[in-house]
């Protein structure tokens, strides 16, 4: 990288390089927690906190935690409801 380009890059102003982060603790989707799977059983944690985030503008989750045995949830793509024993998430971080 050339000299000019690396002090170019020092002097931008702060806000221009700051990310937006946002902890979001036991996420609702109408009225029930948040599933921790996208539709009942599958693509469980990972792939339904990056579609948390995305839905709330940000492009990825960095971070998430689970509750065990949440009385009811509701899946993201479903949109179905868990009435038993569920796994919801406790938290989820999103990142931009």
């Amino acid at each position: 990288m050339k000299k000019t380009t690396l002090i170019a890059l020092l002097l931008l102003p702060l806000s221009a390089v700051e990310a937006r982060v946002k902890e979001y603790k036991k996420p609702v989707l109408n009225g029930y927690r948040l599933d921790r799977c996208l539709t009942h059983g599958t693509d469980c944690d990972k792939p339904a906190a990056i579609r948390f985030c995305l839905t709330k503008k940000f492009n990825k989750a960095i971070y998430w935690e689970i509750d065990k045995n949440v009385h009811s949830t509701r899946s993201l793509d479903s949109n179905s409801v868990c009435r038993k024993k569920c796994d919801a998430f406790k938290t989820i971080v999103c990142h931009s």
